[in-house]
Parts: C-alpha cells; sequence; structure tokens
C-alpha cells in the first residue's frame, strides 16, 4: 500500500510542477517630474503621458497588484494603470530595504504579476533583491527603462529590459 502511495505522489509531481506559475514583477520608474524645488512635485505634461501609456505597454499582462512609495510622483505614475484595472495601489515606504520589499512581493504574489512604482535610486536594488543579476544602476535622467524580473517556481531569476520612450 506505501508503494501505492508513493508510486501516485511521484506521478503527481510533475503536474503540480506544471500547474505552478513564474512570478513577474514590473519595474518602472515614476515619470517625468516637475522640477518645482519640491520634495514632492507632481508630474510634468510628458510624465502624464508616460504614466497613461503604461496601460497600452502593459495591456496584455494580468497585473495582480500594484506597489508605489508614498511620493506623488510615484502614485501619479500608477495611478491611471490602477484605475483602469480596479486595483488599489499598495504604498510602502520609499525608505524600506529591497530585501523586505522582495520578500512582501514574492511570499503575497508567488504566480502573480506584479507592478513596482519606484526611483531611480531604489530599483536597481529591488531587481538584484529578486534575484537579477548583472543590474545596472539607473541614472537620475533615466525615466524610460523597464526591468522585468521573472522568478520561476524553482527561485531562479531572470531579468528582461526594455526603454519605453515617452509618447
Amino acid at each position: 500500500m506505501r508503494s501505492f502511495w508513493l508510486g501516485l505522489c511521484l506521478m503527481a509531481a510533475p503536474l503540480a510542477a506544471k500547474a505552478a506559475s513564474d512570478t513577474v514583477v514590473v519595474l518602472v520608474r515614476h515619470a517625468e517630474k516637475a522640477t518645482d524645488g519640491s520634495r514632492d512635485p507632481l508630474l510634468t505634461d510628458a510624465g502624464r503621458r508616460r504614466a497613461e501609456a503604461l496601460l497600452d505597454r502593459l495591456a496584455d499582462r494580468p497585473i495582480a497588484a500594484i506597489y508605489a512609495t508614498q511620493y506623488r510622483r510615484t502614485q501619479l505614475t500608477a495611478g491611471p494603470l490602477a484605475k483602469a484595472r480596479g486595483l488599489t495601489v499598495t504604498v510602502r515606504p520609499a525608505g524600506e530595504s529591497a530585501a523586505s520589499l522582495a520578500d512582501v512581493l514574492r511570499r503575497r504574489h508567488a504566480g502573480q504579476q506584479v507592478l513596482v512604482v519606484g526611483h531611480s535610486n531604489t530599483l536597481p536594488a529591488l531587481a538584484s533583491a529578486l534575484g537579477a543579476s548583472d543590474v545596472a544602476g539607473m541614472d537620475e535622467s533615466e525615466y524610460d527603462r523597464v526591468m522585468v524580473v521573472v522568478i520561476a517556481p524553482d527561485g531562479n531569476a531572470s531579468l528582461q529590459q526594455a526603454h519605453w520612450p515617452v509618447p
């Protein structure tokens, strides 16, 4: 009888592995911000266009959750997609460690696709904390890079990058 159950478990293991899905974390920097001297600026016209463009750029992705920091520029970048998808933007503090946020994303969103809108000084570290390797830093003037970290069910991660010009 024990060998029957062992055989059944061994046959079911490949099925369970196939049922598991990759976890996909899309990382974008907030869109262009106004240079008004404030610590919490709004978006420029180009920034608002870039934020709206996320609707088309992510149209084929079943985004299950959206994360942003407490700053208006990240929330305004995430806002159009969140509204269109009926999602609430989850606010995380900008000073949170990359390792802590990576852990939250892995635990809460295993097998899902998630958007994180962050900052030039936090997104590369988050990509690395999620398991991506060879992540280049992000310049303060760089608004068009998107990083997609794909985490396989076995925990191995890969990084895909693209540049999305402002429409």
